[in-house]
């Protein structure tokens, strides 16, 4: 009785000292870094398919820069690549579906500079989703809720001027229901995999005055978390991360932003990342080899580090831990006589 007691005792003293200490949240350490095309052509905007085998991509012809066609290759070694779309217009920023079964991307070949289109990959038909008319478009990225039952796009339907005021909407993957999430020169959003949140940047068009934003996915409870981001957002598989760019480089943050990592530094832009299914690897694209190509980062989760108050909490609890032990050791030897 006395041991059950003392041990009750030592667990709720335990809980009253460590409860306020939170240890920061695991952040990613890069173990590697890879390149996975080398074509001598511009290759950007990659995504991952949902087993995270393949990594679908825009790739400009050979001989017509700047008019980029949708290409898949081996996410493991860039091998095997073939194109998935070519059209005399310009198709980029491809978005595979959760369920495996499409691909959104971004074309202008019916109104520049884009609306949102669908290539289903069982059929190869590639349906238009958006009709923005002559003065409207939609801007990459886009991006599927985990069920892959709706799209989130960026469009300047609102305003008709080019990169003013792109408000961020939400359709059915139909192309059908679409309605306003987020407005005031909002880009780069990116659904959560619990379903539940949006990431996605607000600011000024074309500049590096955006930060980063979270909402709800009914568009509510928009709020601020990280200053200064840009481009396109991933989120970690377990939804415990945003990775984002800022000043050209790859940075990863906490989805609540209170813990910021940057995870590239080299002189050239990094831009658009792409969180593999896995969690162990960032695709993005970079100028880094003097051509923009797909490159992939190797990472792994850092443990995390103790504060000092954290590390005078763990150490004060355990020494009252042995203390208690001591105290009841000797009561016990003194009542039984052993």
């Amino acid at each position: 009785m006395l041991g059950k007691i003392s041990s009750l005792f030592v667990g709720v003293i335990l809980s009253f000292v460590l409860s306020p200490l939170e240890i920061s949240q695991a952040q990613v350490v890069v173990t590697g870094v890879r390149q996975l095309t080398t074509e001598g052509v511009y290759q950007n905007r990659p995504s991952w398919s949902p087993d995270g085998s393949q990594i679908v991509y825009t790739q400009d012809p050979v001989n017509s820069p700047g008019m980029g066609d949708i290409w898949v290759m081996n996410a493991a070694n860039g091998t095997g690549k073939y194109p998935l779309v070519t059209h005399p217009a310009w198709d980029e920023s491809p978005s595979w579906s959760p369920d495996g079964t499409r691909i959104a991307f971004i074309s202008n070949r019916s109104v520049w500079p884009g609306d949102v289109w669908v290539i289903d990959l069982g059929t190869a038909v590639q349906t238009r989703l958006t009709y923005e008319g002559t003065q409207n478009y939609v801007t990459s990225p886009q991006a599927w809720s985990p069920d892959a039952s709706k799209i989130v796009f960026i469009t300047n339907r609102n305003s008709g001027v080019l990169n003013v005021n792109l408000d961020t909407y939400v359709m059915n993957s139909d192309g059908s229901n679409q309605d306003s999430l987020a407005t005031g020169n909002t880009y780069g959003a990116a659904w959560s995999p619990t379903g539940g949140k949006i990431a996605f940047n607000r600011g000024i068009v074309n500049s590096t005055n955006y930060d980063l934003w979270v909402m709800n996915a009914d568009g509510s409870n928009q709020q601020m978390i990280v200053p200064n981001s840009s481009g396109h957002l991933t989120w970690s598989p377990d939804g415990s991360m945003i990775a984002f760019t800022r000043d050209g480089d790859i940075w990863v943050t906490t989805a609540d932003g209170t813990d910021i990592t940057q995870l590239t530094t080299h002189p050239a832009v990094d831009r658009a990342p792409a969180w593999s299914p896995d969690g162990d690897k960032i695709a993005f694209g970079s100028y880094r080899s003097g051509n923009h190509d797909v490159w992939v980062l190797d990472i792994s989760p850092e443990l995390p580090i103790p504060t000092l108050t954290e590390w005078g909490l763990i150490i004060f609890g355990v020494v009252l831990v042995g203390f208690i032990t001591y105290v009841f050791l000797k009561r016990r030897k003194a009542v039984v006589g052993y």
